[in-house]
């Protein structure tokens, strides 16, 4: 499909107010596009900063060394910038920005070098590092690797930051938030940072060899302030952010020499400005991307209690339910997302059987392929046997942040944070949990009877609503 026609559909089917897309081919802007903004908008890039801050690092090599402890215990610049420190996820938009002196007294929850754990903190420690080794402020250090672009456009969301935006819902200014410098603190256009992609990619800004270090994965997936892995058969460079009214993409092909980034001023737009994006870069690729795989092995018909949901398509799946037809969209091999109707925010996994599903799981409802007849042995209702403490389940909420989900699975409580996260809980002590797995892996989280406390975020219990699935 051609990329105006294409963009366009996506704006009207995800509620996108405006669009800023910037391509790189052979180390220049080869390609620059807004829809729905004026040319040259700047926007909120939130975790994109990371990238800054990962070659504000290596281009101050003779100031600092990235093996050397930076805090106790033997936390490195390398294992901050790699998300290997041990650290807290850390506060979310807003929370206070965390100072040098609040930071002092966070405890890693992993010991540093074991795992990959995505810290906020470790990239704010990390900026304050290099602003006390240059003795220059954060913003100037930025600003020499990316330019200012100025005052961004407004941002939009329909509920909270991380809400999903069907078509026609009303649109609202965000709340104002504060982000840790040198995490999600900066502004940008499109233009500037393909700009800094042009010139890590021809070598501009960074060595050859501080190239290869960014791009070498010290944790399955993650190097220097960059994801690392493979799109369309190809090495590919990839990071995302988010921000209260914002979001952005940026994916880079080294061998290839080509590179993009889509920016919206709009909240959790992660999937349609990635098909927005993979159409503006597949054709510039020097070999011949793959065919999509078809999904047809998914679709069938499935069945629960006292519910069925059928799935129809074969490049791209379908949901029906409830008289509704819901796009799913890809998260991995057997992970789709609804994008909108009453099972909306929910992950949809699939379980396979010699490369067949015989079964669809969606918060605490599963389904069981129909012609098999056993969704009767698979309800994980609140009813006996479990373990799980009934006072615990339910939705919590965050003003900023929104929602999130406790639910019984398979005898044990599980956590339900951002999409597609559904990581189970570990008892503690009293009313003390530990988060097993995903975004908040290894924090604590806190059972206050009417709240919870995760992630240095306070939820308050909300009253259900059908959308919930909580039984």
């Amino acid at each position: 499909m051609e990329l105006d026609s294409f963009v366009e559909e996506r704006r009207r089917e995800d509620n996108l107010p405006g669009v800023s897309l910037a391509v790189v081919e052979g180390g220049r802007v080869a390609l620059s596009r807004a829809w729905g903004l004026a040319a040259g908008a700047a926007f909120h890039i939130g975790s994109l900063t990371k990238l800054v801050t990962a070659v504000a690092a290596l281009r101050l090599r003779e100031l600092v060394d990235l093996d050397e402890p930076v805090r106790e215990p033997g936390i490195t610049l390398r294992h901050l910038l790699s998300h290997t420190s041990g650290l807290r996820r850390g506060p979310y938009l807003t929370a206070p920005v965390p100072t040098e002196e609040r930071l002092a007294g966070v405890l890693p929850v992993f010991p540093p070098g074991e795992r990959f754990k995505y810290s906020n903190l470790g990239f704010a420690l990390a900026a304050q590092v290099l602003v006390r080794a240059a003795d220059r402020p954060w913003k100037e250090l930025a600003r020499e690797i990316l330019s200012d672009g100025g005052p961004p456009v407004p941002g939009h969301q329909r509920d909270h930051y991380r809400s999903l935006v069907r078509p026609g819902d009303a649109l609202r200014p965000p709340p104002p938030i504060a982000a840790p410098e040198g995490a999600g603190d900066l502004v940008a256009t499109a233009d500037d940072l393909a700009r800094l992609l042009a010139a890590l990619l021809g070598g501009g800004l960074l060595s050859p060899a501080s190239l290869a270090e960014m791009a070498t994965p010290y944790t399955p997936g993650y190097g220097l302030g960059l994801r690392v892995g493979r799109r369309f058969g190809r090495l590919c460079l990839h990071h995302d952010g988010g921000h209260a009214g914002f979001s952005a993409l940026l994916r880079a092909f080294p061998d290839d020499g080509v590179a993009g980034v889509i920016l919206c001023n709009r909240c959790s737009a992660r999937a349609p400005l990635s098909e927005i994006l993979d159409l503006a870069l597949r054709p510039r690729l020097r070999v011949r991307p793959p065919e999509p795989e078809r999904l047809g092995r998914f679709a069938g018909r499935y069945a629960g209690p006292g519910r069925r949901i059928e799935v129809v398509g074969d490049q791209g799946l379908t949901l029906r339910h409830a008289g509704e037809e819901i796009p799913l969209r890809r998260l991995g091999p057997d992970r789709f997302l609804q994008a909108r109707g009453p099972l909306s925010e929910h992950l949809l996994r699939f379980t396979l059987d010699r490369d067949e599903p015989w079964e669809c799981v969606t918060g605490p409802l599963r389904w069981a392929a129909e012609e098999e007849g056993l969704w009767p042995l698979l309800w994980d209702g609140l009813s006996r046997g479990h373990s799980c403490d009934p006072r615990l389940t339910g939705v919590y909420s965050h003003p900023a942040v929104g929602d999130v989900r406790i639910f019984p699975r398979h005898g044990r409580p599980f956590f339900s944070f951002f999409y597609g996260e559904e990581v189970p809980l570990q008892r503690v002590r009293g009313g003390r949990y530990r988060i097993d797995g995903g975004m908040l892996d290894g924090e604590p989280l806190l059972f206050h009877g009417d709240a919870i406390d995760a992630g240095f975020m306070r939820f308050e219990r909300r009253a259900p609503r059908p959308e919930d699935l909580i039984p």
